[in-house]
This record gives structure tokens, C-alpha cells and sequence, in this order.
């Protein structure tokens, strides 16, 4: 088991394309009381890919990757908001 996220730690993954950032996504500790009351012990911070390179998987990998990291620091459910300003 890796060491637990805290409320004020942050785990990021950078996704890279010849050594450039295409996209990242990171999780937290969920920060919300309400959905931790609910089981949602983790939280989505964020997932980006610049608009040149989506559609390539990338989008999906980056959550995929997130979740089994969550899941080997003993997380047990996340939390992911969309902003209404989100496109696909």
C-alpha cells in the first residue's frame, strides 16, 4: 500500500507526447465533509488534454490510472465534477 493522500496533499500524473505536456490529471483526500459522509473518501482534482491530442485515449487513461493509484493508497470511492464549462 502506498502512503495515503492528505487533505493537503495533491498526487499528479502527466500524460507526454516527445517530451512535451499534453495533459495531466490529479486526485486528493476528498475535501467535501458531505461526500465524505456519503463514502467518497477521495476526490478527482482535475483531468486536462490539450484539444490537439484528445480523442487519442489519453482522457481515459489518465482517470484509469488515477483510480488503481487511489485504490493502492487505500481509497475506497472517488468523487469527479464536470464544470459546466467542460468540453469534450
Amino acid at each position: 500500500m502506498q502512503e495515503p493522500a492528505t487533505e493537503r496533499s495533491t498526487v499528479i500524473y502527466l500524460a507526454e507526447h516527445d517530451g512535451t505536456i499534453i495533459g495531466f490529471g490529479s486526485f486528493c483526500a476528498q475535501r467535501t465533509q458531505s461526500l465524505k459522509d456519503q463514502g467518497y473518501d477521495g476526490e478527482f482534482g482535475a483531468i486536462y488534454v490539450l484539444r490537439a491530442f484528445q480523442g487519442q485515449g489519453i482522457g481515459a487513461s489518465l482517470p484509469a490510472k488515477i483510480s488503481l493509484d487511489l485504490l493502492g493508497r487505500g481509497f475506497n470511492a472517488a468523487f469527479a465534477r464536470a464544470p459546466s464549462n467542460a468540453s469534450d
